[in-house]
């Protein structure tokens, strides 16, 4: 009954015995009757439950496609490749680093500006060490 009610809330849990692997999976559990992809299907056939589900695993856009009997609590089901997803995700990646990189090139020109825009001989002078007129801990300041 829980894993009936899970399914119709919208979440389950489910494990692949051969590899060891445990699922999470969050789903559409609307029982909408003009949909006509569902991804909770318990009216496809009496006694099973179809699942749907989307997610990333290990970086990977996938699909979980399956069925579970609603008594003995098995089933069958795959993962498969979900290529538009993923390159939706790869398009978001792209942006990302997109403002990444615009970003540190702004950056990189602020401080490019700022650097020429001081004159060389306060430059000079701080490589040297000489106390110029600007702000800061000196060896002048400490002097009675």
């Amino acid at each position: 009954m829980r894993f009936h009610n899970g399914c119709r809330e919208g979440h389950t849990e489910i494990s692949f015995v051969a590899s060891g692997t445990n699922l999470q999976l969050v789903f559409n559990a609307t029982q909408n009757p003009y949909l006509h992809d569902k991804e909770c299907d318990f009216d496809k056939e009496h006694g099973k439950v179809y699942i749907k589900s989307y997610f990333i695993m290990n970086g990977v856009c996938v699909r979980f496609r399956g069925w579970l009997d609603l008594e003995r609590l098995d089933g069958s089901g795959c993962l498969e490749f979900d290529e538009r997803r993923a390159m939706h995700e790869d398009q978001i990646l792209r942006e990302q680093i997109e403002r990444y990189n615009l970003r540190l090139r702004e950056f990189e020109d602020s401080k490019r500006a700022y650097r020429d825009s001081r004159p060389e001989v306060d430059m000079e002078a701080v490589r040297r060490g000489v106390p110029s007129g600007g702000i800061g801990v000196g060896a002048s300041m400490w002097r009675r």
